[in-house]
C-alpha cells in the first residue's frame, strides 16, 4: 500500500507544488493533523506513542481524497465541483427530480443540497420550480448548458481516473473498487449522515 501511495504521489501533477499537504517531506508534520516531533502523542494502551500515521487507513484516505480533489481542480475543472457534478450525473437520467430526493442520490445533506442547487441554477445548469401539487417542494431539471457541462466534464472524470489508478494493475483495480464498494455499503449503514458541516468544506 505504501509503494501504491508514493507512486500516485509522484504521478500527480497537484503534488509536485510545494507547501501543499501532500507534498511535504514525509518526515515533516501535516498541518492540521496535530502531530509534531516534540509535543504531540496519543495514549494507547495507558501509554504515551506517536500514531503511525503512514500505516492509518483514515490518514491514507485523506491523503487520497486531497490527491483526487487537487486532480479534479486541475483536469477536470476548477469551477464545478464533484458534488456538482455528481447532482448533474443524477439528473441526466432523472429529468425532474424533487430536491429531496436528489439530494439523496447525490448523497448530500439537506443544507448542502438547497446551497448547491441556488448555485447551480444561478449559473445556469439546472431549473429550480416549485411543484404544483406543493408549493413547499422544489423540482429540479438539468438544463441544456447544464447537459452540455456534464458531457465535457464526464469525458475529463474518466481520463483523470485512469491517470490516478495508472499505477495500478486491472485486478488491482477490480480488487480496490469492490473493496472500496463494500467499505461503503458495509458502513454507511453505522455511520451518522453527512453534516452540513463537513460537506461545507467542499468548495462549490
Amino acid at each position: 500500500m505504501l509503494r501504491i501511495r508514493s507512486t500516485i504521489l509522484k504521478i500527480s501533477p497537484i503534488a509536485q507544488l510545494r507547501n501543499t499537504p501532500f507534498a511535504v517531506n514525509q518526515s515533516d508534520p501535516v498541518e492540521g493533523d496535530g502531530y509534531d516531533d516534540e509535543s504531540t502523542s496519543k495514549v494507547l494502551e495507558g501509554k504515551l506513542e506517536r500514531l503511525d500515521l503512514e500505516n492509518t487507513p483514515g490518514h491514507l484516505l485523506r491523503r487520497l481524497q486531497q490527491i483526487s480533489a487537487a486532480n479534479w481542480s486541475i483536469q477536470v475543472s476548477s469551477s464545478v465541483t464533484s458534488a456538482q457534478f455528481a447532482v448533474l450525473n443524477c439528473l441526466i437520467e432523472n429529468r425532474g427530480l424533487d430536491q429531496t430526493t436528489l439530494g439523496q442520490l447525490a448523497f448530500l445533506d439537506r443544507a448542502t443540497m438547497a446551497e448547491l442547487a441556488v448555485r447551480m441554477a444561478k449559473r445556469g445548469l439546472i431549473s429550480r420550480d416549485r411543484d404544483p401539487s406543493d408549493r413547499r417542494r422544489w423540482i429540479i431539471s438539468i438544463t441544456d448548458q447544464g447537459v452540455a457541462t456534464h458531457r465535457d466534464m464526464a469525458e475529463k472524470s474518466v481520463n483523470m481516473n485512469n491517470a490516478l489508478f495508472s499505477v495500478l494493475s486491472d485486478d488491482e483495480i477490480e480488487t480496490l473498487m469492490s473493496l472500496m464498494k463494500r467499505l461503503v455499503t458495509g458502513v454507511q449503514g453505522s455511520s451518522p449522515e453527512p453534516t452540513k458541516q463537513s460537506t461545507d468544506q467542499l468548495p462549490r
